[in-house]
């Protein structure tokens, strides 16, 4: 299994490589791009939060406490003009939930190399920063999306590699090891989880390609 560091490491590498890509070749704006290239180094240690050693959760947890307000006030900017009262209620709300019970919650009842190993789970990652960035052009939003799933993507496939042990099969000794680049979790529960998850957050992809899909479909929302 490969190392944090060597994650660390080899995503910042080629989130250099794809904002290269982004700001000469697509002509995406450079702040998109650095917005990006963290997404794609964050993306890439994004799996590790089910480490049994739970400092990579509680990192997640504060990331999710600082950036958490910021999604809710564009999603519902009346909040901001409640007040100072309103702003910081929901910045102790959502510190609390992401530091407190996500975290925790990621410490006691996932399990290493899980459900967050998979491929479902990178395609929540590209669901989710697609969905949340509807503010910005087509392009843009796919790039930075894209960018924290090859992130995640980038995870994976070190695993993958690091589990390659050819010399020891051949020889009848290589180590069985947690698979990778699997397609659901380690129970029947967690596989179904990531799979409405990921059906669930296509459904809203497919309205914003096709806004009148509902009438075609005679769905009302």
């Amino acid at each position: 299994m490969a190392k944090m560091q060597s994650h660390f490491s080899v995503s910042i590498a080629l989130a250099a490589g794809y904002a290269l890509l982004g700001a000469s070749g697509l002509r995406v704006p450079i702040d998109t791009v650095l917005l990006a290239s963290v997404l794609f180094v964050v993306g890439g240690a994004l799996p590790n939060v089910d480490e049994g050693g739970g400092a990579p959760a509680r990192e997640f947890g504060s990331v999710l406490a600082a950036s958490s307000p910021l999604v809710i006030f564009a999603l519902f900017p009346s909040l901001k003009g409640s007040g100072v009262s309103s702003v910081a209620l929901v910045a102790v709300i959502t510190y609390s939930l992401s530091r407190i019970v996500i975290s925790r919650a990621l410490q006691k009842y996932t399990v290493h190399r899980g459900v967050f190993h998979s491929l479902p789970a990178a395609m929540i990652a590209f669901e989710v920063l697609y969905l949340l960035l509807a503010g910005l052009p087509f392009l843009e939003r796919f790039y930075v999306a894209f960018g924290g799933f090859a992130g995640f993507l980038s995870h994976l496939l070190m695993d993958a590699y690091g589990n390659l042990d050819l010399v020891g099969r051949a020889m009848g000794k290589g180590e069985r090891k947690a698979r990778v680049l699997k397609f659901g979790g380690n129970t029947w529960g967690s596989t179904v989880a990531v799979y409405c998850c990921v059906l669930f957050l296509g459904w809203f992809i497919v309205r914003d390609f096709y806004p009148n899909l509902h009438i075609f479909a005679g769905v009302k929302y």
